[in-house]
């Protein structure tokens, strides 16, 4: 299947961003506790608007869901985001779509396969 030059640009966007949010909480841990100059980062480095440089950097932040749940928040999208994609390549769209929404009965990565089928 072939994408246009506008699934190719939010096809490499969607890369780009998902690089950011894993490298951005790099940084975090090494020690940049500024979200002032995560959010530069994000948006200088990896195309984020400010918007969702503020989104994402917030769950680094965010006192309520304590320093482990922000700081596997933004990689855990890039693994779901790829086992979404593997599935879609495999069972396509219109299988995958009512699983991811729940449709089927509750989803996380440890029943995912198993309601596709």
């Amino acid at each position: 299947m072939a994408l246009s030059n506008d699934e190719l640009v939010a096809h490499y966007l969607n890369d780009l961003n998902a690089t950011g949010r894993n490298n951005v909480v790099v940084k975090y841990i090494k020690g940049e506790k500024r979200q002032e100059k995560l959010m530069e980062y994000l948006q200088n480095e990896y195309c984020f608007s400010a918007d969702n440089s503020k989104k994402y950097t917030n769950w680094l932040f965010d006192p309520s869901s304590g320093m482990l749940t922000g700081v596997m928040y933004l990689p855990s999208y890039g693994v779901a985001r790829d086992k979404v994609r593997r599935a879609i390549q495999e069972y396509g769209r219109e299988k995958v779509i009512p699983v991811v929404y729940g449709i089927n009965g509750q989803v996380d990565l440890t029943n995912f396969e198993q309601l596709l089928k």
